[in-house]
């Protein structure tokens, strides 16, 4: 009996001590683990985004899975290197008081930079309440923009005074997309004619080259200009734009125009002195008769 009474007591020892070890791995149901948000559904607008594009709208709703009121939420979309906020406060919200089953919405506006990489992103919703705290995940996806490239501009140097000049501009799609109804716009101070050409589509790795015939004002500034081209086309069915630079060089009127403007002042020069003297010889003529 007393060895059996002292078995029992072992047993009953060692239930104990494993109940112990196994308390520090089985976890245990509290009311605050459950206070947990899920991703219901997310979009944006619009549905197409590329390089450059600004004011996106993301819209967001998020539910409260748990069995108690999560309170004083604050949401705030924790962007990577290439995006950033539209203006002050566009990245964050105030939700307040979020209910047990409660669905709730949010709407953030971001812009993209020109330089950021066209893949899929996962953005960070960071929620913050009065007992806890979550990270959901957001899908975003940044698209590949054309990129377009300047190849060459013939002539590179325009002189001022100058009209019905004809400039080439050799432009590339140096992309693996093609772009729809491409429009090209020569933009210059004080260069005006026909500063527009329609190239139609233009596919991944073509060159096209647009037609310019400009005037030049003689007032137009001298020596290294910077010129914005200006490059609008469908792509995806969403209208998109981007301005490349081309380098030019503004001469001086050639000297020939100028032997022209002083040929002109000397003829008219010479025809006012011509009626000056014949209208005085006329004159002495009546005097004498």
């Amino acid at each position: 009996m007393i060895k059996n009474g002292k078995k029992s007591i072992r047993y009953i020892f060692l239930i104990f001590f494993v109940s112990i070890l196994l308390s520090g791995y089985l976890p245990i149901p509290t009311e605050a683990a459950s206070e947990r948000f899920i991703l219901q559904e997310s979009s944006y607008t619009p549905s197409k985004v590329f390089p450059g594009d600004n004011e996106i709208a993301i819209s967001i709703k998020i539910k409260n899975t748990s069995s108690k009121t999560a309170t004083d939420v604050e949401a705030r979309l924790n962007l990577p290197s290439g995006m950033r906020s539209s203006y002050a406060g566009s990245i964050e919200q105030y939700l307040g008081d979020v209910e047990s089953k409660q669905t709730v919405s949010l709407l953030f506006y971001i812009d993209i930079l020109d330089t950021t990489e066209a893949k899929k992103y996962d953005l960070e919703l960071e929620l913050d309440w009065g007992t806890g705290e979550d990270t959901l995940e957001v899908p975003f996806y940044v698209g590949e923009k054309v990129a377009f490239v300047i190849i060459d501009a013939t002539p590179n140097k325009l002189q001022a005074g100058a009209e019905g000049v004809q400039v080439k501009l050799f432009i590339l799609n140096n992309s693996t997309i093609e772009a729809n109804d491409v429009m090209v716009e020569f933009i210059g101070n004080g260069i005006t004619g026909q500063t527009q050409d329609f190239l139609g589509t233009i596919y991944a790795n073509e060159t096209k080259y647009a037609t310019f015939e400009l005037d030049i004002s003689n007032n137009v500034a001298k020596g290294p200009r910077t010129i914005n081209i200006r490059l609008t086309w469908v792509q995806s069915g969403k209208i998109v734009s981007d301005i490349l630079y081309l380098d030019i060089i503004i001469e001086g009127p050639s000297y020939s125009v100028w032997l022209i403007v002083i040929g002109v002042i000397f003829v008219a020069i010479f025809f006012i002195y011509t009626l000056r003297k014949r209208y005085f010889e006329k004159k002495e003529l009546g005097d004498e008769l």
